[in-house]
């Protein structure tokens, strides 16, 4: 039993699937920031069957998340974020940071960065 790890409980598994790693993204002119819109999916995983809790964050604070944010999303399910470069810069690298907690406390998390940029005329 000991060897199986049988009634050991372990963290669930989460990997952010879309958009990739690294991914560049093009931005369009909002009247105000060079912004965009983009939907994040991940796989989900909880090895001990329980509930699922998962949360969205960004290291660019003028992130503005439409959608799937609170307790119970897991299963692949990802929000809609719109991400801004911050005024006067041609470009920003956003850390985009998925956690997933199950009902026993335990959590994984995941993370990607992107690249955000202004494109050319």
């Amino acid at each position: 039993a000991r060897a199986l790890q049988l009634g050991v409980k372990r963290a669930p598994v989460v990997t952010i699937t879309d958009p990739a790693n690294l991914t560049t993204i093009f931005t369009a002119f909002d009247g105000t920031n060079y912004a965009a819109t983009i939907t994040f999916a991940s796989t989900v995983t909880d090895v001990n069957g329980g509930f699922l809790g998962t949360t969205w964050n960004s290291s660019e604070p003028a992130a503005a998340w439409l959608s799937g944010l609170g307790t119970g999303l897991g299963i692949g399910l990802g929000p809609t974020a719109t991400l801004k470069i911050p005024s006067g810069q041609q470009s920003a690298q956003p850390t985009i940071q998925e956690k997933v907690t199950d009902s026993d406390g335990l959590f994984a998390m995941d993370q990607i960065q992107l690249k955000l940029v202004v494109p050319s005329p």
